[in-house]
C-alpha cells in the first residue's frame, strides 16, 4: 500500500526504494525495540551531509506526502529527517 502511495509523489526509483526501506526499518524498530533502535543509531552516525538542493527536495517530498495523506505505518506524519535519512 505504501509503495502505491509513493508512486503518486513522482519520486525516482532509488528515492522510492529508500523510503520503503525507511518504513520497513521503522516497523522493525517498533517491533524489535532497543536492538533495532541501536542499529538505527549506528547507521545515523555514518550519514553524509545533504546538499541544499537535496534538503529542498526532501521538503518537497514531505509536503507532497502530507498533502496526499501519506503517513508512516504507525500513522505519524512523514518527517523531513526521515526523508533526508532515506536519501543518504
Amino acid at each position: 500500500m505504501l509503495d502505491k502511495n509513493l508512486d503518486g509523489l513522482g519520486l525516482d526509483a532509488t528515492t522510492k526504494d529508500k523510503l520503503l526501506q525507511l518504513a520497513g526499518t521503522a516497523v522493525a524498530g517498533a517491533i524489535g525495540g532497543n536492538a533495532a533502535a541501536g542499529t538505527a543509531g549506528m547507521a545515523d552516525a555514518y550519514n553524509k551531509q545533504l546538499h541544499p538542493e537535496e534538503k529542498d527536495k526532501a521538503r518537497q517530498i514531505v509536503a507532497k506526502a502530507a498533502a496526499q495523506g501519506i503517513k508512516n505505518p504507525d500513522g505519524s506524519p512523514i518527517t523531513q529527517d526521515q526523508v533526508e535519512n532515506a536519501s543518504q
